[in-house]
């Protein structure tokens, strides 16, 4: 794999004992935010001709939130790249259930598989997204079926 698509550990910020801090709804809007933002850069000019400046500055963001929410620019390039449609290996236990049908378990991955076809701009980026990393690899779209797809 490609050295700069491997993320740095995640940041943890210990709260009055020890525990991790819990993310705020606005922290969440403004992580959402961020990804919406990277996703359409990424797609349009892909990994190695966005930086995080140009991320951050699209997105009305201090670049140190790129590094809080998601540890460098390889870190959010694989957000980008696997949250936003979700994974078919998120939703297994939803449609692998023991007792179900065949035909249970199809219409579960089915609905699961063709939900985010109806989120318009989120898809039609994604894709381009996608097509993008299998023109200019860095690696990632390698390692999620190696992970994903392979025994």
């Amino acid at each position: 794999m490609n050295a700069a698509l491997r993320p740095k550990t995640p940041l943890r910020f210990a709260g009055p004992e020890g525990e991790a801090r819990k993310q705020r709804s606005d922290g969440a809007h403004a992580r959402a935010h961020l990804l919406h933002t990277a996703l359409r850069l990424f797609s349009e000019k892909g990994f190695a001709k966005t930086s995080i400046r140009d991320i951050a500055q699209a997105a009305g963001a201090n670049v140190a939130a790129i590094s809080y929410y998601f540890g460098d620019k390889a870190g959010l390039y694989r957000a980008v790249f696997t949250e936003p449609l979700g994974s078919a290996r998120d939703d297994i236990a939803l449609y692998n259930q023991p007792g179900f049908t065949l035909r249970q378990s199809l219409e579960g991955f089915f609905s699961g598989f063709l939900e985010p076809l109806r989120q318009g701009e989120l898809v039609q980026l994604s894709t381009r997204l996608h097509f993008r990393e299998m023109l200019e690899p860095t690696g990632l779209w390698a390692e999620e079926i190696d992970q994903g797809i392979k025994p």
